[in-house]
């Protein structure tokens, strides 16, 4: 049974996000870390956004943005940053798929 039970997994447990909800306040930075133990120097990262924009590494833009380790950043939150952000990491052993959701106050 808990192959299926997803909140026993050793992925959600390295997921630094306080689990799957991250609670901000307006106008701070905000910095989300994607799983930790698959990263590696081979290991691709990309955010999607609430918008289902993707986003990667090493792509500069306004708003929120992927930090060479992979983590999310979004440097003064507003409102329109609220919603769910999904991370994927890829790396020649295994993928990883972790949603947050960001709400701010």
């Amino acid at each position: 049974d808990d192959l299926l039970n997803c909140s026993n997994s050793a992925v959600n447990g390295s997921f630094h996000a306080l689990g799957m909800f991250y609670e901000a306040h307006l106008g701070e930075r905000v910095v989300i870390n994607c799983d930790s133990k698959i990263l590696d120097e081979n290991t691709n990262v990309l955010w999607v956004t609430p918008e289902n924009e993707t986003l990667q590494s090493g792509v500069q833009r306004q708003g929120p943005h992927v930090l060479l380790n992979g983590s999310l950043e979004i440097q003064e939150a507003q409102v329109e940053d609220a919603g769910v952000y999904t991370c994927v990491a890829i790396n020649s052993r295994r993928m990883l798929n972790e949603t947050v959701e960001v709400t701010l106050k």
